[in-house]
């Protein structure tokens, strides 16, 4: 199937040969008879360099319901159409990009499968001055792709605050708001028909072109709808340098340039969150040494130290945890210290983003310098009177004495503190009910929506008082051989922590400074549910799960 339909298109190809070709495209090598277009392509060309994806690559995009092998996939092409003069190359993360590519393989012409916006405006003009060709293999009608292939990677790449808008109101706006619009809904649409003009259609507000001039250029999303696009694509460059996408796509070579796009960005974010949470974890540091703070780095900052030394690679925050009593300190030390005359380090405690809004118990340092995206604040965006939104922080979780009595504790955990954190939840700027429907029943998610009503009546600063009176509970008993951490994520508050295991901490090197981490750091962190935690995850869930397009946990 896919072979006739790129027969045409490879036939529409030039009669002279290239010398040198070059094709990205993701190899499902369990599918041996789809690939007779490489043939295709490779008649065209003396040698043609193909790029397949490595397996970090594969996982990433597919997540773990793909079985491959980079050298499998390699075999496969080198055995099917190795007399035609392919060389094989594996794609890693930095040889993604058609630009990456072309340092290592001076090749004349290569194969394009989408029309990908601003970039490939960048591509188009770096290639014509290097004298490359760049030939389309754009499909002339849109192909349905199962899960919406090579354009929910771009969708997926937008942060909360960009917006989408649709480029032609006909039957490919009716495909894309089929296939993307539950998920991805546009703020409006645009038309060239002046009858269409402030009427809706599937709910979706239709409006003059020219409104696209008050829409940010680099906060919105175009994606033309249409066939015969390139007209509109031309009045859309007349209107602006807005980023574009269409609906025409060669998925197999069109997934690799959009995942180069967006892993190009997370390791850019990446490579400048490290540098400002390795810089805030200083700060954290230095202020708890000058005045005899207790404090541990816990969780996946605790592995990047035990197992790197640094930031594990793809891990973007700093948690840290500290006794209930060392808090107490740093509160008061704080207004002097990160207040408001700092300009760079500002602490917050949960009930202090400003318009009563409840994004969860984690009290914050935050770098307010610079801008860096992030998800976290997405919950309180709009209602947060803080300047939180797209800044990177600290973790702090509090440790406070978990009741030995285990009626006591029950109660307290799982019944008192999640029923006033649920409470609280009332007070986030929204709560997407959806992101909850794959792991809690309806029937659960009816009770929760009435228990946001409610905790949205009382003041979070009332609910925030409970909440710390049931956490601190214990702290009298001195007798309590383990910890809660009061500050955590709701599903984990009655988790318990062998105080034994903290200690005074051991001070160890971390990227270019020096933190503290707990005594016992092997039992802390399987109290914390991390089994084998010298070995790497599996290579799906390496990646970010703080950055704009993560799926963080739902609490």
């Amino acid at each position: 199937m896919r072979n006739n339909r790129m027969k045409k298109r490879c036939e529409d190809l030039k009669e002279k040969e290239y010398r040198n070709g070059y094709l990205a495209t993701v190899i499902d090598y369990h599918r041996p008879t789809d690939y007779g277009w490489i043939e295709m392509v490779a008649s065209k060309c003396t040698t043609l360099t193909v790029g397949i994806p490595d397996a970090w690559t594969i996982a990433r995009i597919f997540g773990d319901s793909w079985e491959y092998s980079e050298e499998e996939a390699k075999q496969f092409l080198q055995a099917s159409f190795g007399e035609n003069h392919i060389e094989v190359i594996i794609l890693s993360q930095e040889k993604l990009s058609y630009k990456a590519v072309y340092e290592l393989v001076h090749f004349d012409v290569f194969f394009y499968g989408a029309e990908y916006g601003i970039l490939f405006e960048k591509d188009k003009k770096f290639f014509k001055e290097n004298k490359v060709e760049m030939i389309s293999m754009i499909p002339e009608r849109r192909i349905a792709i199962a899960g919406g292939g090579a354009l929910r990677l771009a969708l997926e790449d937008l942060q909360y605050h960009q917006n989408i808008v649709l480029f032609g109101t006909g039957v490919y706006f009716e495909a894309y708001m089929r296939e993307y619009g539950e998920k991805y809904r546009p703020i409006f649409a645009i038309d060239n028909d002046e009858s269409k003009w402030n009427t809706e259609k599937q709910g979706v507000l239709i409006k003059n072109p020219s409104a696209l001039k008050a829409e940010s250029e680099k906060d919105t999303l175009i994606v033309i709808c249409s066939r015969e696009y390139q007209e509109m694509l031309a009045q859309l460059r007349a209107l602006g340098n807005y980023n574009y996408r269409t609906l025409l796509f060669f998925n197999d070579i069109a997934l690799i340039e959009e995942f180069a796009i967006a892993s190009a960005e997370e390791q850019a974010y990446l490579k400048k969150a490290h540098r400002i949470l390795t810089d805030l974890v200083g700060e954290f540091d230095r202020v708890c040494r000058n005045n005899g703070l207790h404090y541990y780095l816990i969780c996946g900052s605790l592995i990047g130290a035990v197992r790197h030394h640094d930031h594990i690679p793809w891990d973007d925050d700093i948690d840290v945890a500290m006794p209930r009593a060392d808090y107490k300190k740093l509160k008061k030390l704080a207004r002097k210290e990160w207040g408001r005359n700092n300009e760079v380090y500002h602490f917050l405690d949960y009930d202090e983003l400003g318009g009563g809004a409840f994004l969860d118990c984690m009290p914050r340092l935050y770098n307010m310098k610079e801008h860096i995206p992030t998800k976290c604040a997405e919950k309180v965006y709009g209602k947060a009177t803080a300047d939180i939104a797209n800044r990177a922080f600290v973790d702090i979780y509090v440790l406070d004495n978990a009741h030995p009595n285990e009626k006591i504790h029950s109660f307290v955990t799982n019944i008192a503190m999640k029923g006033i954190y649920n409470l609280m939840m009332g007070h986030r700027a929204f709560v997407d009910y959806d992101e909850y429907r794959d792991v809690i029943s309806e029937e659960i998610i009816r009770k929760m929506k009435k228990v946001h009503q409610i905790g949205k009546m009382l003041p979070l600063k009332f609910l925030k008082f409970w909440y710390d009176a049931f956490a601190r509970s214990a702290n009298l008993n001195k007798n309590c051989p383990d910890y809660i951490m009061s500050s955590c994520a709701i599903r984990c508050i009655e988790l318990k922590y062998s105080k034994k295991s903290y200690g005074e901490g051991l001070r160890v090197p971390f990227a270019n400074i020096e933190v503290m981490i707990p005594s016992d750091y092997d039992t802390q962190l399987h109290d914390m549910r991390y089994r084998n935690y010298m070995e790497f995850p599996r290579m799906s869930v390496r990646k970010p799960s703080h950055y704009f397009n993560s799926d963080i946990e739902i609490w």
